[in-house]
């Protein structure tokens, strides 16, 4: 399979019109991504039903 390498579509632009399309603060977003990055390196989440959902092994 030969991959594509396309031109970067990053800009201040883009951030900008993302921030507005979220309209979050940047302390929320950084949670966001907090929690993303632990339940990578855990393997499982907690729902907001405050149930654990282990997805590791379904990667």
């Amino acid at each position: 399979m030969q991959l594509n390498h396309l031109p970067c579509l990053d800009s201040p632009e883009h951030a900008e019109a993302r921030r507005r399309e979220l309209q979050i603060p940047r302390d929320q977003a950084a949670a966001f991504g907090q929690s993303a990055v632990d339940a990578i390196l855990q393997g499982d989440y907690t729902n907001a039903r405050g149930q654990r959902v282990a997805w590791q092994p379904a990667i």
